[in-house]
């Protein structure tokens, strides 16, 4: 679903980016090639970027704007949750 709204809102430039905190970064790029994403996807070595924002829950999807100030939160994942976060987007262009 993240890559449908990366697809439909990049002309935009909103920017979609996945970030694993795994333990390993070994199965990252399969996991996204596996799933569509053609988004980058980065490896949180040391957990320092989940220590900064502190996700209560995986997965987590933050939107952020452009001054880099974190606008909404989505902990877990939920059929649907696509939606809200189209509106939030549209909310910031």
């Amino acid at each position: 679903k993240l890559q449908e709204l990366n697809a439909k809102y990049k002309a935009s430039g909103v920017e979609v980016v996945g970030i694993s905190e795994d333990d390993e970064k070994s199965g990252i790029k399969d996991f996204g090639a596996s799933h569509g994403a053609k988004f980058p996807l980065g490896w949180d070595e040391g957990k320092a970027i989940a220590g900064k924002w502190e996700p209560k829950s995986m997965p987590a999807s933050f939107v952020v704007d452009k001054k880099g100030i974190i606008r909404f939160a989505h902990l877990g994942y939920h059929d649907g949750d696509e939606a809200e976060v189209e509106k939030e987007i549209k909310s910031l262009l």
